[in-house]
């Protein structure tokens, strides 16, 4: 089984600076500054991007933007939702087809990343193998379930806020790899809050 074999893969950190109270949904805790009401966020391929996304011929030595979600106004983003070893995480899932003729599943590493508003800084959530994210969607006993996930390195709080982005960083076993809106799907749960 999936969940069984990959149960060790997202484990809980300690709690960080930044948090505030537990939130409601059994979460790791709600950013200081902001609503105790967590709120479940299903992040699909249209929220990272809404064009054709065509990497470089280096693609397959360097990592690269596939898409950004950026935060809106009064706003916080975590990847990821719930705790460890509950019924109430979130779950991570990406199958990436190629969009040339082939229409062939892309492999390679994948990073979710932090970035803000100009993208010059820059921290990494997680970095998983595509073949290991590809579970399934619907049924609970083979998701890659990932807890609510904070961001270490952040000056005083563990959260993306407002104009900053949660990123989608790619590294094909290929070069040149070109993804567009209609190929493909991406499912990463993450944990919204309001202030």
């Amino acid at each position: 089984m999936v969940l069984g074999r990959l149960s060790g893969l997202f484990s809980r950190a300690g709690q960080g600076a930044g948090l505030g109270s537990a939130n409601v949904e059994g979460g790791i805790g709600t950013p200081a500054g902001f609503r105790g009401n967590a709120g479940r966020k299903e992040l699909v391929r249209a929220d990272f991007f809404t064009s054709t996304v065509t990497l470089s011929a280096n693609n397959d030595s360097n990592f690269e933007q596939l898409g950004a979600k950026t935060v809106a106004a009064q706003q916080a983003l975590r990847f990821g939702f719930g705790l460890p070893n509950t019924n109430n995480q979130g779950q991570v899932y990406a199958s990436l087809i190629g969009s040339d003729a082939s229409n062939t599943q892309r492999e390679g590493f994948i990073r979710l990343v932090w970035k803000d508003a100009n993208a010059f800084n820059t921290h990494v959530i997680k970095e998983l193998r595509t073949e290991n994210i590809r579970g399934s969607t619907t049924d609970r006993e083979n998701q890659i379930l990932m807890p609510e996930q904070p961001i270490r390195g952040l000056e005083g709080r563990d959260f993306a806020s407002e104009d900053e982005k949660l990123a989608i960083d790619y590294r094909g076993d290929n070069a040149s790899d070109t993804f567009s809106v209609t190929t493909g799907t991406i499912l990463i749960t993450s944990t919204q809050y309001f202030r």
